[in-house]
């Protein structure tokens, strides 16, 4: 287990150069602006007419936004209520000013065309589902298909669209970084903007000896909302190209090459790790990245050479990979399945969601507002 060290959660040890540091102090600044002309409705938010629900963080990096959504989501529609989803659909190809990704029934765009996790929640959960970097004129469309709850994806800094629950994700074995604001460090904004948060969600909080201290700073900039832990689950393991499924201890005791694109690519190998897989072969790319034939060639020739059974890659990468490349591996290449669990409090956790957005929203009768 690894071990969080308080000194490094803002570790003054190892402080930015200073050009960094007053970029970050002029990039902080200018949020906390943003965010005051949005609080005094000089910068104009917009409502809409069923409840909203944003899951987001405010690091960059890998928290687990995409297991969240759909943990959210799937707890809401096994109470019976009808959810939509709204992304920005980051780094999509699509140039519509709205795209529906999935009707509900059927997906209705590509990857390239949506973006991968929008893709995948769509392909997940088969709900509505909308991108659009205007997350308003994304919500209005998504009115159409009549939900009860539209959850914004990765929208806590989207403030142009007014919200109902705040869910702020923290990845709870690396929280906030240095302590410092882009570019300097990994905060997006402030840690002052924790106070935003109606409820907080401690990601990869198995992983993590002292969580005590992390609630701790936590309560400076918000006292009052709760505060749930998580983990990240390997639920599934199957080969991309024939589907097959394997068992889950099928890693275990075997020489395995890691291959991901993701925003914390060491949590996945430690997954490996923890099913008791070898790793002796990894290959880690930026965090979206288009996967080329020649690179994909590289990986499994280093995975070849250090002796590995397979190729292992995440949900998200796998829908990047150029198949033809694929199918013509010598390896296979398995997809490990990860779902998002409450490690705790899972009934309170549930009772949150439920006294929020119960029932009573179907019965909501309001005008359906233009974009």
């Amino acid at each position: 287990m690894a071990i969080f060290q308080w000194d490094k959660l803002i570790n003054q040890k190892h402080k930015p150069n200073y050009l960094l540091r007053f970029l970050a102090a002029l990039y902080g600044t200018g949020q906390a602006v943003r965010l005051f002309l949005y609080d005094k409705g000089i910068f104009p938010s917009h409502r809409l007419p069923v409840k909203v629900v944003c899951v987001g963080n405010i690091t960059v990096g890998g928290t687990g936004k995409t297991p969240a959504v759909i943990q959210i989501a799937g707890l809401l529609q096994k109470n019976g209520l009808k959810v939509g989803i709204i992304s920005r659909g980051y780094k999509r190809s699509g140039e519509e000013a709205v795209l529906a990704v999935c009707d509900g029934n059927k997906l209705l765009a590509d990857w390239h065309q949506a973006g991968d996790e929008p893709y995948l929640l769509a392909n997940e959960l088969n709900v509505p589902l909308l991108v659009g970097k205007n997350r308003y004129a994304a919500g209005c469309g998504a009115l159409a298909y009549n939900p009860d709850v539209l959850i914004l994806d990765d929208g806590f800094q989207h403030l142009k669209l007014q919200r109902d629950i705040n869910l702020l994700l923290i990845n709870a074995s690396n929280p906030f970084g240095n302590g410092y604001t882009l570019p300097a460090g990994i905060l997006r904004e402030p840690l002052t903007a924790v106070k935003r948060a109606d409820v907080v969600l401690l990601s990869k909080a198995d992983k993590i000896a002292n969580l005590p201290q992390l609630h701790n700073l936590i309560r400076t900039y918000n006292p009052t909302s709760p505060i749930f832990h998580a983990a990240h689950k390997p639920v599934g393991l199957v080969e991309v190209i024939t589907r097959q499924d394997y068992k889950l201890d099928w890693p275990a005791n075997k020489r395995v090459a890691v291959l991901s694109a993701i925003g914390d690519p060491a949590s996945f190998k430690n997954l490996l790790v923890d099913l008791g897989a070898e790793v002796v072969s990894e290959n880690h790319f930026p965090d979206h990245h288009d996967f080329l034939p020649d690179e994909l060639g590289k990986v499994e020739q280093q995975a070849i050479e250090t002796g590995c059974m397979a190729i292992i890659t995440t949900a998200k990468d796998a829908l990047r990979l150029p198949l033809d490349v694929v199918r013509n591996f010598k390896l296979p290449v398995l997809v490990l399945k990860i779902a998002l669990k409450i490690i705790d409090k899972q009934e309170e956790w549930e009772r949150f969601w439920l006294a929020k957005l119960g029932r009573s929203l179907m019965f909501r009768c309001v005008p359906t507002p233009k974009p």
